[in-house]
């Protein structure tokens, strides 16, 4: 696998910033085949099962590679080697501070097959409007996908990058070096179930998504479904809100969406929909409004919480990123301390579990966790 870096003078200013190592040479390609050496080339030294890149470094030299990347560095040898200690791992951080510098649409495509396919399709029908970057190939492994973005050049204005898997957590790995701004799965079928094991586990592997609230992730374990939410912002306590003449002290934080909660005795008697309504319209609140969380402690670490949804305009059953702002403000009032179990109008009973920072209105990793039921399965048809 060998490719011409369009951008040396990127790539050099990027390399040395990864590695901590001044470029004695100027790098003008990249290769993991000691035998395709152009004048110039940084070698990969790659060790596999039954080949190790590192003997051939004599002859990488011979041929006029510029630099080597290799995990253990060869003595009474001339050419210049930057040891780190996964050279592929390596490859990948440089690749990803190398995309950085362009600010373009990249959309990553995976799937278990057709990958290949949609990305010529896709490359082909955006180069109207277009100068597209796109994975050569089927090069859609690490290695691949690094060596593919170490080709982007000023001149493109979007990537295609092909996504291949066949161990669970490779997918969230590539996207950590590509950063996509756009995704597409072309399908989740049984291929590559000697890594994955189970068509769940592909499935599981995809599930990472992106939603107005951020990115989300989440993971089923057997009949329940553990989701990490992004971190929550822009906590407020104790605002009053006069309304009707009476006045509400309230509590906001936004979690991915904006919450204000309301702290009450009498959670089943409450006019959900009337005051719901009214801090959901108020000139605090305006333009985009806010949701709202009545909530009140039902027992040692255990909240019942009811809640009115702008954009549905009225109380529903349960809403996720509500429960969290819930228990996340209840715990920063004294009421609860965390693990806190939650129970919404429709009976569920929902867990969140973060980190208090002491000293300070921010929080650690926060997750949701609830029941995970199989509701169906099937197959997509063209007609």
């Amino acid at each position: 696998m060998r490719i011409n870096i369009k951008n040396t003078e990127i790539f050099s200013t990027v390399f040395e910033s990864v590695t901590g190592q001044n470029l004695h040479k100027p790098i003008t390609g990249i290769t993991t085949d000691s035998r395709n050496i152009h004048e110039g080339d940084l070698y990969i030294a790659l060790c596999g099962k039954k080949i190790d890149g590192h003997l051939f470094l004599n002859d990488v030299n011979r041929n006029g590679a510029s630099a080597a990347l290799v995990n253990k560095t060869q003595k009474n040898i001339e050419l210049q080697q930057i040891e780190v200690l996964n050279p592929i791992t390596e490859i990948g951080k440089i690749a990803n501070a190398y995309r950085k510098n362009f600010d373009i649409p990249v959309i990553g495509i995976t799937g278990s097959n057709g990958k290949t396919s949609t990305k010529e399709l896709l490359s082909h029908v955006l180069s109207n409007d277009f100068n597209v970057h796109a994975t050569n190939g089927n090069f859609n492994t690490k290695i691949g996908l690094s060596l593919t973005l170490l080709q982007l050049d000023k001149i493109h204005t979007i990537s295609i990058l092909e996504m291949g898997a066949s161990l669970p957590g490779e997918i969230e790995s590539l996207c950590q070096i590509a950063e996509p701004t756009h995704g597409l799965i072309t399908n989740i079928a049984p291929a590559h179930l000697k890594g994955f094991g189970s068509m769940k586990n592909i499935a599981r592997e995809k599930m990472s998504f992106e939603t107005t609230a951020g990115i989300i992730k989440a993971e089923v374990k057997e009949s329940n479904v553990r989701i990490k939410l992004t971190n929550p912002e822009n906590l407020q306590r104790n605002l009053d809100i006069v309304l009707n003449k009476k006045t509400f002290r309230v509590d906001c934080l936004n979690t991915g969406v904006p919450h204000t909660i309301v702290y009450t005795q009498d959670i089943m008697n409450e006019d959900v929909c009337g005051i719901g309504r009214g801090i959901r319209l108020h000139s605090m609140f305006s333009p985009a409004g806010t949701n709202v969380d009545f909530v009140q402690k039902q027992g040692e670490g255990e909240l019942r919480v009811r809640t009115y949804e702008r954009g549905v305009e009225d109380e529903t059953l349960a809403c996720g990123t509500g429960v969290v702002a819930s228990a996340i403000l209840a715990s920063r009032a004294g009421i609860v301390e965390p693990p806190v179990r939650v129970q919404t109008q429709g009976g569920e009973f929902l867990t969140v579990d973060f980190e208090i920072i002491d000293g300070s209105d921010n929080f650690g990793e926060v997750f949701l966790e609830g029941a995970a039921k199989f509701v169906f399965e099937g197959t997509l048809v063209e007609i």
